[in-house]
């Protein structure tokens, strides 16, 4: 949320470094989605461990929420709430995770990840997922600025 309030004063939230690249507020929307998509996803692997779980970048659900967060460009307020709920719902995921949950094998729709242990997909979908667009916030913010 620091980095929130880093961006929002400037009023900049939603210009981007270039046509191709996202917006601070665009990115910061997605981690909330992509946080919420994840949690759901492992929850459904739980339930049923036969399942393949996780999305593909061209995912239409992905791509919607990234255009209706540069077309609707959601308050510094929204995005904080949605940043909020979806870190209380990965908190509530972690609490009721078991040692046992953490070393099943999943199965990644994506042959790329293949199977792979709930813990590392929770470290590259949640974990390094959030960092890397941590760091492209910040990188948008620098470019900008």
């Amino acid at each position: 949320m620091d980095l929130l309030d880093k961006v929002v004063p400037t009023q900049k939230l939603y210009i981007r470094p270039s046509s191709e690249e996202w917006s601070s507020g665009i990115v910061f929307w997605h981690i909330g989605e992509a946080r919420i998509f994840f949690v759901n996803e492992i929850q459904k692997v739980l339930d049923d461990p036969s399942i393949s779980i996780g999305r593909k970048m061209d995912n239409p659900i992905r791509l919607a929420n990234i255009e209706e967060a540069d077309k609707i460009q959601p308050s510094p307020a929204e995005i904080r709430d949605r940043l909020e709920k979806s870190y209380t719902e990965i908190t509530r995921l972690f609490e009721k995770l078991t040692p046992s949950d953490l070393e099943k094998e999943i199965q990644h729709m994506n042959h790329k990840f293949g199977l792979m242990k709930l813990r590392d997909f929770i470290d590259h979908f949640i974990v390094e997922h959030d960092a890397i667009h941590v760091a492209q916030i910040n990188r948008v913010v620098s470019q900008i600025n």
